[in-house]
């Protein structure tokens, strides 16, 4: 039980690392595209079922990844 527990956690942790990425993904392209940031805080949360404020937190990872 133990184990399955642990491919589990593992599992579910590889789904959110992937989630991450494709989200990073979308906002940058919706930059290029020229999409403003109100509309992309608005349609990641509508789309991913999130808050307004871990659309703003997936947007700032963004900005702070392509800053470098």
């Amino acid at each position: 039980m133990l184990y399955e527990l642990k491919m589990q956690e593992r599992f579910d942790a590889g789904e959110d690392s992937e989630r991450n990425r494709t989200i990073l993904k979308l906002i940058t392209r919706a930059q290029q595209r020229g999409a403003d940031y109100t509309a992309i805080i608005a349609d990641l949360a509508d789309f991913y079922d999130i808050s307004k404020a871990e659309a703003q937190r997936y947007y700032d990872q963004t900005q702070l990844t392509n800053s470098h």
